[in-house]
């Protein structure tokens, strides 16, 4: 299952429009693809901003009840043992880094990328919704016909992104290769017989080896 951050402002243009990809992700949170990771910090985030967004009208309070309730019971919960503060350039997000170390997230899912960059450093992607959302369907067209360690799979995404060619078109042309590689080995197969192999090694030249070749 991927693990994932998912940041405050993502969760709240989920509550404010069906259409968004926000609301697209927050859909498939039941999907066990993958599960959000909390903390008390961020859970404590999400219901002063959704709640905050409720007294405002924007959204109903139910609303905003239901979803926190979603993500405290599919969300896996992370106590916060190492602080790194101040680390990134608006403090207030130190938290997110924090939680995303403690929970080995592959993601952060954020529409803050300007600020978030510092967690590339420490192999945790920073992505849009929409982004995610394309990652996760990759993905899955990919587990519908081979499984896929995830470390090979992102190799195989830098590959791809450095050629400028998709992820499909990139694993399709090396499994060309390697079935025109197998198929050569197949032809020369066909040409084997007992017979012919034991009359070939009857015409090898009965002479003296190298002297590294000796018995």
């Amino acid at each position: 299952m991927i693990q994932v951050v998912i940041d405050t402002n993502v969760v709240l243009s989920a509550m404010r429009s069906r259409k968004g990809a926000s609301f697209a992700l927050i859909r498939t949170m039941e999907s066990g693809v993958w599960q959000p990771n909390i903390s008390a910090t961020l859970l404590l985030e999400y219901e002063a901003v959704l709640y905050r967004h409720a007294h405002a009208a924007v959204v109903p309070t139910q609303v905003c009840d239901a979803v926190i309730g979603a993500f405290a019971a599919l969300g896996r919960w992370n106590p916060i043992y190492f602080r790194w503060r101040s680390f990134l350039a608006d403090p207030a997000d130190d938290f997110l880094l924090e939680l995303a170390l403690a929970s080995a997230a592959e993601f952060v899912v954020t529409f803050n990328l300007r600020h978030l960059v510092p967690l590339k450093g420490y192999g945790i992607r920073v992505v849009t919704p929409a982004q995610f959302l394309r990652i996760m369907e990759e993905r899955a067209v990919m587990s519908r016909t081979v499984q896929v360690p995830d470390e090979i799979y992102l190799q195989v995404q830098r590959a791809a992104a450095e050629r400028h060619v998709s992820v499909d078109d990139l694993i399709a042309s090396a499994l060309n290769d390697q079935l025109a590689a197998y198929n050569a080995v197949k032809r020369r197969a066909a040409l084997y017989s007992p017979e012919a192999f034991s009359r070939a090694l009857a015409q090898i030249p009965d002479a003296e080896p190298d002297d590294r070749d000796r018995l």
